[in-house]
């Protein structure tokens, strides 16, 4: 099943600051949601989508899930490589009931990312893969 969330004006956390999160920035800039990314370092792109107003950043390092109380998001994208914090956050997303993705273990996600094929202003086409590397 193939499903397009409406995250219009809703909070979404990106945990971590490098090429993964960037990507999953991407997919999330024209939904029309508030992009929090909170990191201990972002590189370049992301610095500069934060210049350029789009996202919000927060710099610091997430040792525990208390940003999640902070600031009650809708959607959390998870994608730095400590297995041990990722996996913390997506167990207590679940039993909060907040929708997350894991870019480390996607069958822990609520949900899968696609390759998507953007046609401006006319259609998107998603390919997914079903878990499998081509």
């Amino acid at each position: 099943m193939i499903v397009d969330l409406n995250i219009q004006n809703k909070t979404v956390i990106i945990i971590g600051g490098g090429n993964e999160a960037k990507k999953r920035i991407n997919s999330l800039l024209k939904q029309n949601c508030e992009i929090l990314v909170i990191s201990d370092s972002v590189n370049t792109q992301i610095n500069k989508l934060s210049k350029l107003k789009k996202i919000k950043i927060i710099k610091e390092k997430i040792e525990d899930t208390k940003f999640i109380s902070k600031f009650k998001p809708h959607v959390i994208i998870i994608t730095t490589n400590d297995k041990k914090i990722n996996q913390r956050i997506s167990k207590y997303a679940k039993r909060k009931r907040i929708i997350a993705y894991r870019s480390d273990n996607p069958e822990e996600s609520d949900f899968s990312n696609p390759a998507i094929i953007d046609f401006p202003n006319t259609i998107q086409i998603a390919i997914f893969t079903g878990g499998q590397v081509q």
